[in-house]
C-alpha cells in the first residue's frame, strides 16, 4: 500500500535542511542524502500529543529554536506547538491564538 505525504516541513539545520514528512500515522525525518529517523509512529515518537493529533495532520511547520526543534501541528482548526520534550502550548482553535483569522475562516 502506498502513502502520501499529508502535512511537510523543512529546516535549516547547519549547512543544509532537514526535513519532515508526516503521512498518515506515521513520521520520517530526513536530510537531502536519506533517513535520519523513521518511519516511526507519531505517537511513539511524541506520546504526550493528543491523539487526534497524531494521524492525519492537516499541516505541520518546524522551527529550531535555541539549538532544538519548536514544532506545530495543525489538524482542521486547531493547532498544537510542542518540542521532542513535551507540549509547549495547546492544543488550541487557530482563532483563539491568531484572532485575525477567524472572519476569514468563519466566511
Amino acid at each position: 500500500m502506498s502513502k502520501n505525504i499529508q502535512a511537510f516541513s523543512a529546516v535549516q539545520d547547519g549547512d543544509g535542511w532537514k526535513y519532515l514528512a508526516l503521512a498518515a500515522d506515521e513520521y520520517v525525518i530526513y536530510h537531502d542524502s536519506g533517513i535520519e529517523e523513521g518511519p516511526a509512529e507519531i505517537g511513539r515518537k511524541w506520546p504526550f500529543l493528543p491523539d487526534r493529533f497524531q494521524d492525519s495532520i492537516d499541516a505541520a511547520s518546524v522551527v529550531s529554536e535555541y539549538g532544538e526543534w519548536k514544532y506545530t501541528f495543525i489538524k482542521g482548526n486547531e493547532a498544537v506547538f510542542f518540542k521532542d520534550s513535551g507540549l509547549v502550548e495547546g492544543p488550541e482553535q487557530v482563532t483563539d491564538k491568531w484572532s485575525f483569522l477567524k472572519d476569514w475562516l468563519e466566511s
